[in-house]
């Protein structure tokens, strides 16, 4: 099982340039298939060198064609390139033919010529270095609406002196995405934490998160927390409420809140049960 653990972080303050383009619609998955997200997004008027948070785990009833994910995600977009690397959890039947909620992680790398990338381990990219936890494994408990509460942190982190991009899962760090993988990927310049689904076009779509939408319970709707940056000085720095933009596809279906409170400080709570109404 991948284990409970708080992922602490030394939060020095920098300041923040709020942007509007909007990196949730690379999402999207197709044509026939209706996408929706909940989540918040952060654009940099310099550059990020990192992203990181401890996100709560869900297991959710998702039909064989749809998928329901959590996830955070960093990426660098232009005009003619898109390039991201991103860390969670996943139900995801079509690929793992169970209802499991699994780990996964996930890089792309596309500009006006070529398209390139995957989940896990499914083609070359991404090189393991602690084989301790296993990339694409299910979870042998998830948590229960306010009862017993399983969280991973995560963190995707770039070596400032070979530009590859580290993943850590419960501080341990399991291994890098070359920076020869990517064309424009020697900084990003937005960050998200995000839940998002999947499903087929003329069919319900399925819940987000824990499939409750935010309240500011904590232990109802799903959450990140612990949520951080590393800036264009190199620093960690927490999120604060008034970063960034907090959006939903459809807020009839989901929807995602910054809470915050002594106990658990800044949280982003997002999620929701999906329904038969809830196309883009």
């Amino acid at each position: 099982m991948i284990g409970i653990l708080v992922f602490l972080f030394c939060l020095v303050n920098s300041p923040l340039v709020h942007g509007t383009r909007d990196i949730l619609q690379e999402v999207s998955t197709g044509s026939e298939t209706i996408t929706n997200y909940a989540g918040a997004i952060l654009t940099s008027g310099t550059a990020f060198y990192g992203v990181s948070g401890t996100v709560s785990v869900y297991n959710l009833k998702v039909d064989q064609e749809q998928m329901s994910v959590a996830s955070m995600f960093i990426a660098n977009q232009d005009s003619n390139n898109f390039a991201a690397i991103s860390v969670g959890w996943h139900v995801l039947p079509s690929l793992y033919q169970d209802n499991k909620t699994h780990l996964y992680i996930h890089w792309l790398s596309r500009n006006l010529n070529n398209e390139k990338g995957c989940a896990n381990l499914q083609c070359p990219g991404f090189i393991q270095t602690d084989r301790s936890i296993i990339i694409g494994q299910s979870f042998n408990q998830t948590s229960v609406i306010d009862g017993f509460s399983v969280e991973i942190s995560m963190a995707i982190l770039q070596n400032s002196s070979t530009k590859d991009w580290w993943i850590y899962i419960n501080e341990k760090k399991i291994g890098y995405y070359p920076s020869s993988l990517f064309s424009n990927m020697t900084s990003a310049n937005q960050i998200v934490w995000i839940g998002k689904t999947t499903n087929p076009t003329n069919t319900t779509s399925p819940p987000m998160g824990s499939g409750v939408k935010p309240n500011g319970v904590f232990g109802h709707a799903c959450h990140f927390k612990k949520l951080a940056f590393v800036n264009n000085s190199r620093m960690q720095h927490s999120v604060t409420k008034d970063m960034g933009e907090v959006k939903s596809s459809n807020s009839q279906c989901y929807d995602a809140r910054y809470y915050e409170d002594d106990t658990n400080g800044l949280t982003l709570q997002f999620g929701g049960p999906g329904g038969n109404n809830c196309v883009v």
